[in-house]
């Protein structure tokens, strides 16, 4: 970290666009027998057959959202105050880092962490927290009179 500290940050936004490219190409490439390692009933390591090792590429989005978020935030700074600009579109970017991983990886962990730093950084770089409330109580409220109407106890 303390060398990455020392990096000019405005090298990173010449590589937004391409990290977050290849943080889709390496979720996917978790789907591909032969080079996904599967432990404890989950797959989602790439086992690296010359070195003889495996790594999460989790662990690679966790960076390269930041990074490309960053990007987008300050690149869209003044329309953050807008319904489509400062919520909607970079949760649709978000949305399909998110649903690689839940879907298909079923790394709940990384996807909440994930969630709770891109939410972070977007209410930082000045989207309305109010977007936050709003459709994040309307999808609470759906979950629970789904919950409700099905007959699933809540606790």
């Amino acid at each position: 970290m303390y060398f990455i500290s020392k990096i000019d940050y405005r090298i990173y936004k010449k590589f937004d666009k391409i990290a977050y490219g290849i943080t889709v190409v390496l979720l996917l490439a978790v789907l591909i027998p032969g080079i996904r390692w599967e432990g404890g009933g989950a797959a989602r390591w790439l086992y690296i057959r010359p070195l003889g090792m495996t790594f999460q590429p989790s662990e690679i989005a966790k960076i390269a959202l930041v990074i490309f978020f960053a990007s987008y935030l300050t690149d869209h700074r003044e329309n953050l105050g807008k319904m489509w600009e400062g919520f909607f579109k970079p949760l649709l970017w978000l949305a399909l880092i998110i649903g690689i991983l839940i879907v298909f990886q079923s790394h709940l962990s990384a996807s909440i962490l994930i969630i709770a730093v891109v939410s972070i950084m977007m209410l930082m770089a000045g989207s309305k927290l109010r977007y936050f409330l709003i459709y994040g109580s309307m999808a609470a409220a759906r979950r629970t009179r789904s919950n409700v109407c099905s007959g699933k106890n809540l606790s």
